[in-house]
């Protein structure tokens, strides 16, 4: 894998996730739906829910959040959800984050669900 970043991209220098990533072709890649966490949690809570079930679709099929190649977030407080970037960071380290898209939404199908992520990922 090979990281690929503009010069001074404030992004990259405040959240560390990569603008692109290479990949060396793969035989195998999944993708993964939606995950959310336990939406009578927090937003912490849901943010560490959803990776750990991002994590466990994965480990069925014998990938890692090592072999993510991208993460979409969708959450109903872009704001809040910052405040709780590290989470994330923390689960891709020590390398990067990988590239992502973070969008906000008015609302999910339950209405306590704050966040929701879904992974592709590659090996």
């Amino acid at each position: 894998m090979r990281s690929v970043n503009r010069p001074d991209d404030p992004a990259y220098a405040r959240f560390r996730f990569d603008a692109a990533r290479e990949y060396a072709a793969g035989p195998h890649q999944i993708v993964t739906s939606g995950q959310v966490g336990d939406p009578d949690c927090d937003l912490a809570g849901q943010v560490t829910g959803a990776l750990d079930n991002v994590a466990g679709l994965l480990g069925r099929a014998g990938y890692t959040l090592a072999d993510v190649t991208r993460l979409g977030i969708y959450t109903t407080d872009v704001e809040a959800f910052l405040a709780q970037w590290g989470i994330v960071r923390a689960r891709f380290e020590p390398d990067a984050v990988p590239p992502n898209t973070l969008v906000q939404v008015v609302r999910f199908a339950h209405p306590g669900i704050q966040v929701e992520i879904e992974a592709s990922a590659a090996r």
